[in-house]
């Protein structure tokens, strides 16, 4: 597993964020969509393309359901929507500016304080989409593509839109020792404060209680980053840990 092929064969929900990025490869040449960040003109321009696209439909309708309900920002992510016809479930918007959170990778630790993974915002949608694959892949609970929305304002990029089933109370925030054991039991390490990895070098970070909930004894990283492991963060964790050298 590793290519956008192989993640859109996991699940129904993978293939429908593939079809972003297929949109996005067909309106650029020369594979250029996989090189962002892009400029925000760019951007706006290739986004505001498939927004107005025979090819997402749901565009639309999305954008109706969404007239006049109050929203949550819910951190440096999304904006959060519930919505009446949908009370199992929960929308969330990006901000016309951004494409959620990254993870910088750092090898030293200048806090002290054991995390070498250090969110903040992104800018690249190609990791945004691909985030939400990853980890569709790795449990049952599925994060579903709903659409493109307008943006927010003249010369920003129009958002994206996922929605979640909503996770009773009683699973989230779990303290970090039993997230631990969580992702041990499905084979990932912990590697940094917040960060795990697994063998075919699916990083999680970020996957702190507020974004990872536990369903009988199973993890749901509902808001962890997810991605592959960057070169650097494998030589980084061979030499960190070389009991793990043999496992990449």
């Amino acid at each position: 597993m590793g290519t956008i092929q192989d993640l859109a064969d996991v699940c129904p929900e993978n293939h429908d964020f593939a079809k972003v990025l297929w949109g996005l490869e067909r309106l650029c040449e020369n594979g250029s969509f996989l090189y962002w960040p892009e400029s925000r003109q760019r951007q706006s321009d290739l986004f505001a393309r498939l927004l107005e696209s025979e090819s997402f439909p749901e565009n639309e309708s999305l954008i109706q359901r969404f007239s006049g309900q109050p929203y949550v920002v819910g951190g440096d992510e999304h904006h959060l929507i519930y919505l009446p016809d949908s009370p199992e479930r929960i929308f969330k918007i990006t901000h016309s500016d951004s494409f959620g959170c990254v993870s910088r990778f750092f090898c030293e630790d200048a806090d002290l304080n054991g995390k070498h993974f250090i969110p903040g915002v992104n800018t690249n949608p190609v990791f945004y989409l691909t985030r939400w694959m990853i980890l569709n892949s790795l449990t049952e609970y599925r994060t579903k593509f709903e659409g493109i929305l307008p943006p927010q304002g003249n010369l920003m990029v129009p958002r994206l839109c996922v929605s979640q089933l909503i996770l009773a109370k009683e699973y989230r925030n779990p303290d970090a020792d039993l997230i631990r054991k969580a992702f041990l039991g499905h084979g990932f390490k912990r590697i940094a404060q917040d960060a795990f990895i697994n063998s075919v070098g699916i990083v999680l970070s970020d996957a702190a209680p507020r974004n990872v909930g536990i369903v009988g004894g199973n993890p749901i990283p509902f808001d962890a980053l997810a991605e592959f492991a960057a070169p650097a963060v494998l030589d980084w964790l061979r030499a960190k840990v070389p009991s793990m050298a043999p496992l990449f």
